[in-house]
């Protein structure tokens, strides 16, 4: 019976289930993805005072070298690495091979054989005479030139300067140091060719591209040795890893209360951090630190719950809001994760700010900064000096949600990203300038991973378009494409009923000025009133802003009839956006904007045709549903007014005031709003602008009676 009552309560209840269900599964995610490790207690920085108790070591310390200085000689051993290349004794022998064979081809190219037997024998010993003395100084200079040393063209060797030196190793010794201008390059070897037979043009005529020929690419008798070169480089960054440069021994003081964290205490205090953390935790202390994550992540995701709960409950009312949010969470919580296990990567390389941009691209500004900084704090747990991290990102996400905000121009993505990259390059040169106390012991190469995590920003348009196809929002991007009056949809309604779509654009003005005095999402409102009347297509003559020849045809009708036809163009508007593809949030205006009203002006017609009959209101009625946002309701009443306004055979403020009043105040009185989050003081606000805003409007309409 119990286990019945269980059953039952989950199916009457499912949707709270749900969200104990994402609830709990986030934090059992995140605390999965948390090390299982303790945390150090004190947070210190250079050159800041110690404000905690005296700290004595609790057991034997190393003092481990810095890591930033260790990492930073490693890359001076790189660069400066010495460079060792292999002696090949056969390449001479090799190429003067080569160089005979290349001098008799060119010897018969300059010398071709007679054309009659009797002279063949004396050209042949011409010919033999000639290459004895070609190949003889020929040999003599190749001789030379691999004496000194041929060697191999290399970018490692492009690198060094005249005054670094390289090593030869010769039968497996390595000999003493040569420099390049101890040996000749394939560039110098011919010009010393060149040179030494300049005096003799016939001689340079003949053997000079015979040489050319044999000194290649691969004629090298000096070649670079890359495994030699590592192995010698491996055994030098080998001598760096030994970071223990010393011991604090048990007992003994680390720092006292009021000392400043010089050079020499932080190093201390880092080594004793470390050996901390690293403490091989027994499973009950494993168990320990994991109720404490969960615990603290706990904490964090309730409090991310509350506040929508209290604040934004259209969103926590929605489960796919509710996973689309912590999706982020855990997403970015993963992201962290793997770059902590890699040693070359900085946790810096994600683009954090990327939270707040995609948040606010589908929610409000508050929303997403809170997104961002439970997620910061989560992190916070992961990451190496926290404080910092969290500071950076926190200012970081400020500038990109105040960048991205009212989002116009493909530009402003762009200028937001240098503006992050600022940003965390101003907060990194400031807080490391208070540690050091010195402009040179600055890391640069911070700036690479702030200027790459600024550049993933970019990838917010591929993020947004994802998230807004897996979840259904709608984004600035789609409002901004959609409020187009050049696409499809508006350019048909421009051209089939063009009396409707200039009143849309009546009403979207109207409406994005009543939003912004009070607060709301102008572009959403903008492109929802543009849409608003699309239903008004299928039967335009039957709406008196497009009757330009003066014929109604409601005057062949009855009033029901009418009626039908004018509550229709709801109905049929929902089901042409529906065609087109038009994101929901925008066909929600189309349901809305006139709530549960009545067609007013046949309702009254009816009752003045038959005042002895009972008029079925319901005919008269549309179907609703009442404005159920801030935005929705302001569209209704923009488009009340606006109508009712062309009506007016006298314009003055006076009338435009009391048509404002009265129009709004009936629908007030209707209940009409009482479903939206709008207050008795924004009604006041927007009648004030709407007021404003009708002073040049002049058109002529059916006076609606008690309108």
């Amino acid at each position: 019976m119990g286990m019945k009552k269980i059953i039952d309560r989950v199916r009457n209840d499912h949707d709270s289930f749900y969200k104990a269900l994402l609830f709990i599964g986030t934090i059992a995610f995140i605390v999965f993805l948390l090390p299982r490790e303790v945390s150090f207690k004190y947070e210190f920085q250079k050159n800041k005072a110690w404000h905690y108790d005296n700290l004595y070591a609790p057991f034997d310390v190393p003092i481990l070298r810095n890591g930033e200085e260790i990492k930073s000689e490693k890359e001076k051993v790189i660069s400066e690495k010495a460079l060792y290349f292999k002696y090949n004794y056969e390449k001479k022998e090799e190429q003067v091979k080569l160089f005979d064979r290349l001098l008799d081809e060119e010897l018969d190219a300059k010398n071709p054989a007679p054309a009659t037997a009797g002279k063949q024998k004396k050209h042949e010993e011409r010919i033999a005479v000639l290459k004895q003395y070609y190949f003889t100084l020929g040999e003599e200079i190749i001789s030379n030139i691999y004496k000194k040393g041929l060697i191999e063209l290399s970018d490692e060797l492009d690198k060094l300067n005249d005054t670094v030196a390289f090593y030869v190793i010769k039968d497996n010794v390595v000999a003493s140091a040569f420099y390049k201008e101890d040996v000749f390059t394939l560039k110098s070897a011919f010009e010393f060719a060149e040179k030494t037979l300049q005096k003799n043009i016939e001689e340079k005529e003949v053997l000079l591209p015979a040489i050319e020929k044999t000194l290649q690419k691969d004629a090298a008798n000096i070649v670079f040795d890359n495994k030699k070169t590592q192995l010698v480089l491996a055994n030098e960054l080998s001598k760096l890893e030994v970071a223990a440069v010393g011991i604090i021994s048990e007992g003994q003081s680390i720092i006292k209360r009021g000392d400043i964290v010089d050079k020499q205490k932080f190093d201390m205090l880092s080594s004793y951090k470390a050996k901390y953390v690293s403490q091989t935790l027994e499973q009950s202390k494993r168990l320990l630190v994991m109720l404490a994550q969960v615990i603290l992540i706990s904490v964090a995701i309730g409090g991310f719950f509350l506040y929508l709960f209290f604040f934004r409950r259209q969103i926590f009312n929605n489960n796919k809001h509710l996973v689309f949010l912590l999706l982020l969470v855990n997403i970015f919580v993963l992201a962290t994760t793997v770059i902590l296990h890699f040693d070359r990567l900085n946790v810096y390389l994600i683009p954090f700010c990327l939270i707040p941009i995609v948040v606010r691209s589908f929610f409000d500004t508050r929303t997403a900064f809170f997104s961002h900084i439970i997620t910061l704090m989560i992190i916070g747990f992961m990451v190496p000096d926290s404080f910092t991290f969290v500071f950076s990102q926190f200012i970081a996400g400020i500038v990109a949600i105040f960048g991205f905000v009212n989002y116009r121009k493909r530009a402003q993505l762009f200028i937001t990203s240098g503006l992050i990259f600022l940003t965390y390059s101003l907060i990194f040169f400031a807080v490391s300038l208070q540690q050091e106390g010195d402009l040179s012991h600055i890391n640069s190469r911070n700036f690479t991973w702030f200027a790459m995590s600024a550049g993933f920003t970019m990838f917010a348009f591929p993020m947004i378009y994802a998230f807004e196809k897996m979840f259904g929002f709608i984004s600035d991007i789609t409002l901004l494409e959609l409020s187009d009056t050049n696409n499809t949809l508006l350019r048909e309604l421009s051209l089939k009923a063009p009396g409707t779509f200039q009143h849309s654009l009546q009403v979207a003005n109207l409406a994005e000025a009543a939003i912004f005095k009070v607060g709301g999402n102008a572009l959403l409102i903008r492109t929802a009133a543009l849409y608003h009347d699309i239903g008004k297509m299928e039967r335009p003559m039957y709406f008196i802003e497009n009757q330009a020849t003066g014929v109604n045809p409601h005057h062949e009708l009855s009033t029901e009839e009418s009626a039908r036809i004018i509550i229709n163009h709801v109905i049929q508007g929902i089901e042409i956006a529906k065609k087109h593809r038009v994101p929901e949030q925008i066909i929600d205006f189309i349901r809305t904007h006139h709530g549960t009203t009545r067609a007013e002006f046949f309702y009254r017609k009816a009752l003045n045709e038959f005042p002895d009959e009972v008029i079925d209101e319901k005919l008269y009625t549309y179907p609703g549903p009442i404005p159920f946002s801030k935005e929705s309701a302001v569209l209704m009443m923009a488009d009340s007014v606006e109508a009712a306004s062309r009506a007016l055979k006298e314009i003055t403020s006076e009338k435009i005031e009391q048509l404002v009043d009265r129009v709004i105040n009936k629908q007030i009185e209707e209940q009409q709003f009482i479903n939206a989050d709008i207050t008795l003081k924004e009604i006041s606000q927007i009648k004030k602008m709407l007021k404003k805003m009708l002073m040049n409007i002049y058109h002529v309409r059916i006076e609606y009676p008690n309108a």
